[in-house]
């Protein structure tokens, strides 16, 4: 499957912006690091140009996330980095933390509207590491509008506020670039390349079919699988 570049990434990549592919091993995120590391091969783009993966711990995630995540990485001829919360207690400590003070009910338990986990877990660490990476920096992420309304809503482009300059995180992306002062301040761009992307064509650039990934499940439901 093809990507189209926006303009205003176009134009960061050209200036030698970092590329951070956020990956997680999930269907969606193998099939936007296959495209996208196809597009850098093509373009012979300028900045580094790797895939960055949060490990959430083994309460939370599939036993082979992380080894998948290395494979593909490996198999695609570019670098992954790990990152991992820092703060001395496991996600499931903090939860069991917060759960305890405020009970299940209350909005201390993980939820929609209370995703403290994903900042703490996946968001805060990433945003750690992109802030020693460079100064223009696009975080890529493999978000699709067909898995909810909330991410129907999302723009294929936005700053990412948390580790952009102060001046220039309510600008748009196209205003933020054309006022980022190279060496003086941070810059980092969300980018949602498979946004409009459906299931059948997330499966095609994965190269696999619907049939034969409902084959593989019924094999991995019987204990035949190899990584």
């Amino acid at each position: 499957m093809n990507l189209t570049v926006p303009a205003v990434i176009q134009a960061a990549i050209d200036r030698g912006a970092a590329v951070a592919i956020s990956v997680s091993a999930g269907k969606d995120s193998q099939a936007m690091e296959r495209a996208l590391s196809s597009l850098h091969e093509k373009n012979n783009w300028p900045g580094p140009f790797f895939a960055i993966h949060a490990d959430i711990g083994p309460e939370f995630d599939w036993a082979w996330t992380l080894q998948l995540c290395e494979r593909n990485a490996k198999a695609l001829g570019h670098t992954l980095h790990v990152v991992r919360r820092d703060n001395g207690e496991t996600l499931l400590q903090t939860i069991q933390k917060r759960v305890g003070v405020t009970g299940r009910d209350k909005p201390g338990f993980p939820s929609p509207a209370c995703r403290y986990c994903t900042r703490s877990a996946k968001t805060d660490p990433i945003d750690k590491f992109l802030r020693r990476t460079s100064d223009l920096v696009i975080n890529v992420m493999g978000l699709r509008a067909d898995e909810s309304r909330i991410r129907a809503k999302r723009p294929e482009v936005s700053v990412r506020e948390g580790i952009t300059a102060e001046r220039l995180k309510k600008l748009s992306p196209e205003e933020a670039l054309k006022s980022w002062r190279p060496g003086k301040e941070r810059l980092a761009l969300d980018w949602n390349p498979i946004l409009e992307w459906t299931f059948a064509q997330v499966l095609e650039a994965c190269g696999t079919t619907y049939s034969e990934m409902e084959a593989r499940r019924k094999l991995f439901a019987l204990g035949c699988y190899d990584m």
